[in-house]
């Protein structure tokens, strides 16, 4: 019969090899340096800090480019790399990126598609198993989660240095996120991991800062203008309802309709216009005409992208037009057909790379996702089965972020961007330490020698009588720390 998932694993051979693997690899050297180097490149990533000091001080500082080389060198050398590609996940990925460098020779225009794989493999794509392959332990994790918020905070801050709000609608005034569309949905996607630090155990003073900074930046993702950023907004209301924690579903059903209430009374009135017509390209007011019409030229021009890559999936199925050609293969096929085609990207990362690249690398790129998403969710549920709370908090949090930034890749050109495969490689390394760690802790050494606790005859009747350094006191507790070995009295 086969086990069920994330059952506590058997005496199997497959199991004892990864055991011994993953043990060996914890204190490995390369494997060490190859984790902070991979940490430092992750947080540049996502807090865009070097971007943020390129613009204030006009230097390229290259700080991406020093830590993600060695972390990428030393996360093949620590085995990351083969790490990654045992998991599904991890399978899901390997068949995407195999069909991804197949496509190029099918290509419409092969320089820009080979350039765009190129720059994918360089920067992007080895998030995956910098992440899913080298953090081991719990604490390497909870280490990248607490980066992950900061990267929120320092998101959040760029509004503050860098907003450049046109007709009322925020947005950045340079950098790769400076599009409001691109900014609110990389906010919204950090948003969970700064929820995190108010639900696992930490200072009181740590949770009311951030859950101040957890408003302000609901404002500031709301006066984005952004309707696929809102879209991602409802399925993150709609998860924490479904599968939060009973005080968060009580604390949203309370304090988040009056938190939307408030943002949406001090945003300005040509974004409220603009999210009037999220279902409807209908100027809604005679006095918002002007700001309508945009919206609605907006969603015009998408349907007939969304149209188009449709068409091109279909008609090049196999490989696509070519990675990053949709749009100079659209503007060449309008021009042939007498017309002046609107030369953009496809505003759908789905259909990006169906269209660009074939419907098996959609496929196997929709399959992670989801795959992602199915394991978070056993994960929460394994995890509150042995009553470990703060996994719980991380899985969710995980969780939230993939559903979410899921929802607004409907209406980004984002395929081919670091964001899926860092995201789901969380849900790869919480796996593997959930299995190792928390349901199959490592066992004491024979050589250990196992000394029995003193205590009164009463506690032996009720079942507290127990060997020192036993598994049992061994197993990690719900902060994620292995407890110590009962003390003699």
């Amino acid at each position: 019969m086969p086990r069920r998932p994330f059952a506590p694993a058997g005496p199997s051979d497959q199991f004892s090899t990864e055991r011994a693997e993953v043990d060996a690899a914890v204190h490995n050297s390369t494997r060490q340096l190859g984790f902070y180097f991979g940490l430092a490149f992750v947080f540049l990533r996502f807090s865009m800090l070097h971007e943020s000091i390129t613009i204030l001080t006009h230097i390229n500082t290259y700080l991406a480019l020093l830590t993600g080389t060695p972390a990428i060198v030393l996360s093949i050398a620590g085995g990351g790399l083969a790490r990654v590609w045992q998991s599904r996940i991890g399978k899901f990925w390997l068949v995407f990126l195999g069909f991804l460098i197949a496509s190029v020779p099918f290509a419409s225009w092969r320089g820009e598609a080979a350039g765009m794989v190129i720059a994918y493999l360089k920067a992007d794509f080895p998030v995956l198993f910098i992440v899913g392959g080298m953090i081991l332990t719990w604490k390497e994790f909870k280490m990248l989660m607490g980066s992950l918020a900061l990267s929120g905070v320092c998101t959040l801050a760029m509004e503050k240095m860098f907003s450049n709000a046109e007709d009322g609608r925020l947005s950045l005034s340079g950098g790769t996120i400076a599009n409001s569309n691109d900014y609110a949905a990389h906010l919204l996607m950090l948003l969970p991991f700064m929820l995190w630090v108010i639900l696992i155990p930490a200072a009181r003073i740590y949770k009311a800062i951030f859950l101040g900074l957890i408003f302000a930046a609901l404002f500031v993702d709301l006066k984005a203008g952004s309707r696929g950023a809102l879209l991602g907004l409802g399925v993150g209301f709609l998860i924490v309802l479904l599968r939060g924690s009973g005080a968060l579903r009580f604390t949203l059903a309370i304090a988040g309709p009056l938190a939307l209430l408030a943002c949406f009374s001090l945003l300005p009135a040509s974004v409220l216009f603009r999210y009037s017509g999220l279902f409807s390209d209908q100027a809604p007011a005679v006095s918002a005409k002007e700001d309508t019409t945009g919206a609605a030229d907006s969603s015009s021009a998408r349907r007939y992208l969304l149209n188009k890559s449709l068409e091109y999936t279909f008609s090049h199925p196999l490989f696509g037009v070519g990675a990053g050609g949709f749009s100079s293969f659209e503007g060449g096929m309008s021009r042939a057909a007498g017309k002046h085609g609107q030369w953009q990207e496809t505003h759908n990362a789905y259909t990006e790379i169906s269209s660009e690249v074939g419907i098996p690398a959609a496929f196997c790129y929709i399959g992670a996702i989801l795959y992602s998403l199915f394991s978070l969710n056993k994960i929460i549920s394994a995890a509150r089965r042995i009553k470990a709370p703060a996994v719980v908090a991380t899985a969710f949090c995980c969780l939230l972020s993939i559903a979410m930034m899921a929802t607004c890749l409907a209406f980004l050109t984002l395929g081919f961007k670091f964001y899926m495969p860092a995201l789901t490689a969380m849900a790869i390394a919480l796996d593997r330490i959930l299995r190792l760690e928390f349901m199959n802790p490592a066992p004491v050494p024979a050589s250990q020698p196992v000394a029995m606790t003193r205590i009164p005859a009463r506690g032996i009747q009720q079942g507290r009588f127990a060997p020192q350094g036993s598994p049992r006191s061994m197993r990690p507790n719900d902060r994620g720390n292995f407890g110590q070995p009962l003390k003699g009295h």
